[in-house]
C-alpha cells in the first residue's frame, strides 16, 4: 500500500487553516456583537448596547465564516461551478 503524502499534507493544512479561520471569525463576531454594558445612575450595568460598527463587523465575520463553510461543502459535493480541472 502506497500513501501519497504530498496531497495528504496539503489537505491537512487546508483543513486546519480553514477550521482555525472559522473559529477565529466566529469568535470575533461574538465579541463584536456582545456590546458593552451601559451603567445606570447607580453604577450597576443596566443594558448591553451594540454599536453599529459592532453589528457591521460581527455580521461581516459571520458572513465570511459562512462562506468558508459553504465553499467547503460545495467542494465536497462537487458543485459544477466549483470544479477544478
Amino acid at each position: 500500500m502506497h500513501i501519497n503524502w504530498g496531497p495528504l499534507g496539503s489537505v491537512f493544512i487546508v483543513a486546519f487553516v480553514s477550521a482555525a479561520a472559522v473559529v477565529v471569525l466566529v469568535s470575533f463576531a461574538l465579541v463584536a456583537l456582545s456590546g458593552r454594558p451601559d451603567t445606570g445612575a447607580s453604577g450597576v450595568p443596566a443594558v448591553r448596547t451594540v454599536s453599529s460598527t459592532g453589528k457591521t463587523v460581527g455580521g461581516a465575520c459571520l458572513a465570511a465564516a459562512a462562506l468558508i463553510v459553504l465553499y467547503g461543502l460545495g467542494v465536497i459535493v462537487k458543485l459544477p461551478w466549483l470544479a477544478h480541472h
